[in-house]
């Protein structure tokens, strides 16, 4: 049987995992990252739901409030990540849309 503590340690560990694969974001294995951290999401939840089922809600709110840090961070994280690849994606949008705009000057100047 599982106790509360392994269960939240196991839990701890993955959100560990998940805060360092956030770390290492770069263009190159972003793909990958976010692969293991959906990968790791998944194992979280399903350690969360097994928790729930076979212990009371307000001993596991208890023993859980120092998880609630490190999810906020995470939290944090990806929405770091999530602003990098907009302001990205809004400067090649804006490039292409110059480069757009030149090619139709010069078509305009022949």
């Amino acid at each position: 049987m599982l106790s509360i503590e392994q269960g939240l340690g196991e839990i701890k560990s993955n959100l560990y995992l998940v805060i360092e694969n956030l770390d290492g974001i770069t263009d190159e294995n972003f793909d990958y990252n976010m692969a293991e951290i959906n990968s790791l999401t998944q194992e979280i939840k399903n350690k969360r739901d097994l928790l729930e089922a076979n212990f009371p809600k307000d001993k596991l709110r208890v023993k859980s409030d120092s998880l609630h840090t490190m999810i906020k961070q995470i939290t944090t994280k990806l929405d770091s990540v999530i602003k990098r690849k907009k302001d990205e994606q809004s400067e090649i949008s804006s490039s292409l849309g110059n480069l757009t705009n030149k090619k139709k000057l010069i078509n305009y100047q022949r």
